[in-house]
């Protein structure tokens, strides 16, 4: 991708550009958005063939294997009935009205009349600093060490072993995961680190997940791997250690309104596959 910035032509990578989404300049935020979709949009034919040929050799391999519908493997995969989805869903849309809600009183923080998507994930006043890696990296380190000493020192080990790609470069899968393997195998960590303060909780995110790898190391390999509800709840605990540390130490209103602000959005719209959400 390409996009002027500050008078200058750069070439970024997806993550990168997907990270002036948070950019206090709503003209910036707008164009960044646009000449992401636009890329896309040059390539569509060839996309739009993948994504049919995909859909069709999905829908082939369900009729062939008995599935009930397109997202029956998938609830087998994670280990939940289709009940428990669907009540799951029902109550989140019974509550979409929390969601405006939010987003009205967003608006007025922001002092706009109205927001549009790409003001979705606009920075608060509080939250506009820049934030370096090794800061990121001390904060976790706190945070998860004042949780239980265990926490710091896997945290610890992954971080000074290396088993994590932190920067964002060309070619670079877009996203974060974390990859834990097999139960003889320590996990891996990728990120796409650009230097914000959502950015540091993605570290704490997937260092749950890299935590919880971690300890099922003593499993066997049909139990090692947990479906995708375990899995969130370990990476969403490793956030919310860290969020509640930095809620501890921040005394300023502006700055503690804007890291809740923060996670808020985090929960409730994600930018970007390839995780903070899996």
């Amino acid at each position: 991708f390409r996009l002027t910035v500050e008078g200058e032509e750069k070439e970024m990578t997806g993550s990168e550009m997907l990270s002036l989404l948070y950019s206090p300049d709503r003209e910036l935020r707008e164009r960044a958005f646009g000449s992401f979709l636009s890329h896309h949009e040059k390539n569509g034919l060839v996309l739009t063939a993948i994504f049919n040929a995909l859909i069709l050799d999905y829908r082939v391999e369900d009729g062939l294997r008995g599935y009930q519908g397109p997202m029956h493997r998938t609830h087998l995969e994670n280990e939940i009935p289709q009940e428990t989805v669907d009540l799951m869903m029902e109550i989140t849309e019974s509550h979409y009205r929390l969601a405006q809600e939010y987003f009205t009183i967003k608006a007025r923080l922001l002092g706009l009349p109205r927001i549009k998507n790409t003001d979705l994930y606009a920075p608060l006043p509080g939250m506009a600093k820049r934030i370096g890696f090794d800061e990121a990296k001390d904060l976790l380190l706190q945070s998860f060490q004042a949780f239980h000493p265990q926490f710091g020192k896997i945290a610890r080990e992954i971080l000074e072993k290396r088993w994590i790609d932190v920067p964002a470069r060309k070619g670079k899968y877009g996203g974060a995961f974390c990859a834990g393997l097999t139960p003889a195998l320590h996990p891996y960590l990728l990120i796409n680190f650009t230097g914000n303060l959502r950015d540091a909780l993605t570290l704490a995110h997937e260092m749950g997940h890299a935590i919880h790898f971690y300890l099922a190391r003593k499993q066997n390999f049909l139990n090692f791997d947990p479906p995708l509800p375990l899995a969130e709840t370990a990476s969403v605990f490793g956030e919310m250690v860290m969020t509640r540390a930095l809620l501890g130490k921040e005394k300023d209103r502006a700055a503690r309104q804007a890291l809740l602000c923060a996670e808020i959005e985090d929960i409730s719209v994600p930018v970007e596959s390839g995780e903070r959400a899996g």
